[in-house]
């Protein structure tokens, strides 16, 4: 079993990772060639007029005027080379279109690092045997040109039985900067209704800040139509974008979530997002997608954290203490190697918040926290499963607590 990122590696980017690596050593080489050159001909241009000079310092002229003339005449010299490698490279470019992959060889973005192809999601084409389509975002031409920088969601077809021949099927006009309003588009997706290959939607997530982002809209969908093709882009086959926490009637659960991607597998369905909103909140989240008919909604999600390695809070711990379902009262252990803020708190299956445990300083060495299962308005709370998570610049940890009747 090997990843699509292996497949790639090994063989669809063989043959142009070796040109790649040719023309790149030919280039270098020429570079040198050509500084060695242009040293030779300013060299043997100042030994033929050593004479000229000698007279000119006898007349009065100052070391400063004799080595700018000097480096004048170099310039020169490299200003005429850079013209005319510029038409050379324009000119030769069309030689070189089947290496540069869904870029206009003739865009000057392309030469100055500004053009953006990113975030690509393979997948086998239900309709076309032995295709690839791939999901994909990128700069929108018009919108670039027009200083509007941002990503949209094009598709892309793959020849029978190849990953080295890509035809292009277009953008989702929905996705433009214009109508989502979102700079940095990301993570572009499908999935279908449990795996079934029907009802596909088309997932994507906000990871910058436009103006209004408070954190609760950062990930929303496209349904397709009923009977239209996964490889349409047309906009009327596709819903208007849908905003994930407005569909879970307003349950957080992917607050702040960026870079998601729902897998399907045996019997089961996940959706991962990583979630850094606030310095205090990051982690990748792993949650349950439960389907309904054509519905879904999502269980508590799973947060696993991503510690700046260098961070001084990497040595943060939670763990229960003595903790046996059925139990009246649980009593967290937090050990810290340092003081710092941190919040702890605790959400349901649905990701709401139950209960705040602490929003403060956590101090350095072991601190004991105990909760009767009180709720925020001191009601006991109801049977079921619970998550303490436990948050703090550079980190998170999280437990799992069952509440029984």
């Amino acid at each position: 079993i090997r990843t699509m990122q292996d497949h790639f590696r090994e063989n669809g980017l063989l043959e142009p990772r070796f040109g790649a690596q040719v023309f790149t050593a030919l280039g270098v080489v020429g570079l040198l060639l050509g500084v060695l050159g242009l040293y030779g001909v300013i060299a043997y241009s100042v030994g033929q007029r050593t004479y000229e000079i000698g007279i000119r310092m006898a007349v009065g002229a100052s070391n400063g005027q004799v080595l700018g003339m000097v480096l004048l005449q170099g310039l020169r010299l490299s200003g005429i080379s850079a013209v005319l490698g510029i038409i050379l490279a324009l000119a030769l470019s069309g030689a070189t279109t089947e290496m540069a992959w869904y870029v206009n060889p003739y865009d000057p973005s392309i030469y100055s690092g500004q053009t953006q192809f990113r975030d690509a999601y393979v997948m086998h084409d239900p309709e076309h045997a032995g295709c690839l389509l791939m999901y994909y975002e990128a700069h929108d031409s018009v919108d670039f040109k027009l200083n509007r920088g941002g990503l949209l969601v094009g598709v892309a077809r793959s020849d029978s039985g190849s990953v080295d021949a890509w035809h292009d099927l277009g953008y989702f006009p929905s996705t433009l900067k214009s109508i989502t309003n979102i700079n940095q588009l990301e993570g572009p997706h499908v999935f279908s209704v449990n795996g079934t290959g029907t009802g596909w939607r088309l997932l994507f997530s906000n990871a910058g800040s436009p103006p209004g982002e408070n954190g609760h809209t950062t990930i929303r969908f496209e349904s397709l139509a009923e009977g239209e093709s996964l490889a349409d882009t047309t906009a009327s086959h596709w819903s208007a974008p849908v905003i994930m926490e407005q569909y879970l009637n307003g349950a957080p659960t992917t607050f702040g979530w960026s870079g998601s991607e729902e897998l399907h597998v045996e019997g089961a369905d996940y959706l991962a997002g990583f979630t850094a909103w606030t310095p205090g909140s990051s982690g990748i989240a792993i949650t349950g997608v439960l389907w309904n008919g054509n519905d879904f909604t999502l269980g508590a999600p799973s947060v696993t954290a991503v510690d700046e390695y260098r961070s001084p809070a990497r040595g943060v711990r939670m763990a229960l203490a003595d903790f046996r379902p059925g139990a009246r009262r649980v009593t967290f252990l937090l050990d810290s190697p340092l003081e710092l803020e941190a919040k702890l708190e605790v959400f349901d299956a649905l990701g709401r918040r139950s209960a705040s445990l602490l929003d403060g300083k956590l101090a350095r060495g072991r601190t004991s926290v105990s909760w009767d299962f009180l709720n925020r308005d001191g009601g006991r709370l109801a049977a079921g499963e619970y998550f303490a998570r436990l948050s703090f610049a550079g980190g998170m940890r999280a437990v799992r607590i069952p509440v029984l009747p």
